[in-house]
């Protein structure tokens, strides 16, 4: 029989699942930890381009794409 452990667990376990698909077993472990976020970079811009007009939050500016 064989295991494997694709990550380690990190936090509080808060549930288990377990499954089984045909001769193999899942378990599944959901668990809570707490997220250190850093503060954003201001200097940093996303751009999502499936729009049709990108503005610029900066300056007001639209271009058409």
């Amino acid at each position: 029989m064989g295991y494997r452990k694709s990550r380690d667990i990190i936090g509080t376990i808060k549930n288990v699942t377990v499954s089984r698909r045909g001769e193999k077993w899942d378990v599944s472990i959901q668990t809570e930890y707490e997220v250190v976020s850093s503060a954003p970079n201001p200097s940093e811009i996303g751009i999502d381009m499936g729009v049709n007009v990108l503005r610029l939050c900066q300056t007001g500016t639209s271009l058409n794409l």
